[in-house]
């Protein structure tokens, strides 16, 4: 008897998942389009509040002056428990590199927020010293304000209104139009831009579909009194800006704006072609000009 050939053995059978189970890795969770910047903050439960419903940052006044200034144990508190969860911003007009530094440490700002005379040279010692990302502040009038930004080579422009004999916190808005002037020098890279001055929840989806900034900044607009935030308002805020540009534009990130760190401002599909166009016939600012106009602060 001739013993049978050996049979190879059996394959297994695939097990198939179970429904609605996958072992690809989720989606990445995609940013909003326009970042959101809710300042004025002095309380922590505001704080936490605009994170929770998709801050990307805070900002807490130090001017001596504002109505809206934080205290120092507040903002100690509020930078405390928003260690990598959110950009933590200082708000400084025209302070001491010693202060801005002492605060900066003591309240842990990742951002700090300069709405003074302070010049490009100041704005690099404090990015130096603090480790801080650094936004300068403009308020506008004219064409003429918004270029004499290009000196500053810092991490964000704002883009604020100029309003006489009054240093912020008017409630106006101003020419949203201007902000695509702001280009940058050949070969540079242009800072992210932030818009500020009169937004709401009623008008900040009409702002960023004229200006596209890379982020919008908000105290006033989201207030019940000043320094204390309706909850209400910021909401309807954070949901207003990151839903302005869902129609406007097409699917998935454009180059300038593929993320958090993505560089210059977002821009929408006319954009390019208008700042082009401005460009044409605005030279260039150079690091000896001084700025015409620059913030006294954002309330």
């Amino acid at each position: 008897m001739v013993d049978p050939a050996p049979q190879p053995p059996a394959r297994p059978r695939p097990v198939r998942p179970a429904a609605g189970h996958t072992d690809a890795p989720p989606p990445k969770r995609r940013e909003p389009s326009t970042r959101v910047k809710i300042c004025g903050v002095t309380r922590l439960e505001d704080a936490e509040h605009a994170v929770e419903h998709g801050a990307w940052a805070v900002g807490m006044i130090f001017w001596r002056e504002s109505r809206r200034r934080v205290g120092f144990e507040q903002a100690q508190l509020i930078g405390a428990s928003l260690k990598r969860r959110a950009e933590v911003a200082g708000v400084f007009v025209n302070a001491p590199l010693d202060e801005i530094e002492r605060a900066a440490e003591a309240c842990q700002l990742t951002l700090v927020q300069l709405h003074g005379d302070e010049g490009p040279q100041f704005c690099g010692e404090v990015a130096r010293r603090t480790g801080a990302k650094v936004i300068k502040a403009a308020r506008v009038r004219n064409a003429a304000d918004v270029t004499a930004l290009r000196p500053f080579h810092t991490e964000f422009h704002l883009l604020d209104t100029f309003v006489e004999g009054r240093p912020g916190g008017t409630g106006q808005a101003f020419d949203w139009e201007l902000a695509k002037v702001r280009r940058a020098a050949p070969k540079e890279r242009a800072p992210k831009l932030l818009l500020s001055g009169g937004l709401t929840p009623d008008n900040v989806a009409d702002a960023i579909l004229t200006a596209f900034p890379w982020g919008v900044d908000v105290a006033g607009g989201t207030e019940a009194a000043p320094g204390r935030k309706d909850p209400a308002l910021v909401e309807a805020f954070i949901a207003a800006a990151h839903g302005a540009r869902t129609i406007a534009e097409p699917e998935g990130p454009t180059p300038a704006d593929a993320g958090p760190g993505g560089d210059g401002e977002a821009r929408g599909p006319d954009a390019p072609a208008a700042e082009a166009s401005a460009a044409e016939v605005l030279p260039a600012a150079t690091p000896d000009e001084a700025p015409p106009s620059t913030s006294r602060f954002t309330a």
